[in-house]
């Protein structure tokens, strides 16, 4: 698993997939604890999660509301 924070760059926990493990699960800890606070580019932390091969599920949690990156038009993006 790993967990990547859509901001302007995309903050991942871990260069590629990790077991979820009592250290590992700290480190997640530590990411979920950190304030957004900044604009998200939902696009490309969704591109940056594709790279990793281990990954087979990708779970989005989201405002819905791009503000950076690539798609932030509004009637480009379609829920």
């Amino acid at each position: 698993m790993n967990v990547l924070l859509s901001q302007v760059e995309t903050k991942r926990c871990f260069d590629r997939a990790t077991p979820l493990a009592p250290g590992p699960r700290k480190e997640i800890e530590g990411l979920l604890r950190l304030n957004p606070g900044e604009r998200g580019n939902l696009l490309g932390t969704v591109l940056e999660a594709l790279r990793d091969d281990g990954i087979d599920t990708i779970f989005l949690l989201s405002d819905g509301d791009p503000s950076a990156g690539d798609m932030v038009e509004k009637p480009r993006v379609q829920a």
